[in-house]
């Protein structure tokens, strides 16, 4: 009963010890990301760039990248871009005012989500952001 009782402390201490490293890998990684977040299959970011500008942006990348434009609306506080890669993989992009100068934008890839082809397209946006007047700098 003993040795029970003792193998049960020991996993108690073994899954709370890698749920806490697993916390620390997150706040590490989202620190690492310049305060962009991907969680569950959606890159997330917050741009000191009023809404116009960023879907301009949005618009510009998607079309340097050879991307359809499907459908798409917006007005001054929020904006909703749908395209799809030649795979099928569809692509979502909403932008959201958080003040009158900054956005939260939002890039999902699939069902399910892909990062790498996710992280494409934001960088395609930070460039287009770059090159109009402001810079497009996350905060």
């Amino acid at each position: 009963m003993r040795h029970l009782r003792i193998l049960s402390m020991l996993l108690s201490v073994m899954l709370l010890s890698m749920h806490m490293t697993g916390c620390v890998a997150l706040v590490a990684g989202g620190a690492a990301g310049a305060g962009v977040v991907y969680i569950k299959g959606q890159l997330n970011e917050n741009i000191n760039e009023p809404v116009p500008r960023v879907y301009d942006a949005s618009i510009s990348a998607l079309k340097e990248l050879g991307l359809p434009l499907i459908d798409y609306d917006h007005d001054t506080v929020s904006a909703k871009i749908k395209s799809k890669f030649a795979d099928g993989d569809d692509i979502w992009i909403e932008i959201e005012a958080v003040t009158a100068e900054s956005s939260k934008i939002t890039v999902r890839v699939g069902v399910m989500g892909d990062e790498n082809k996710s992280r494409k397209i934001l960088d395609v946006i930070h460039k287009h952001l770059s090159e109009s007047e402001g810079g497009g700098k996350a905060y």
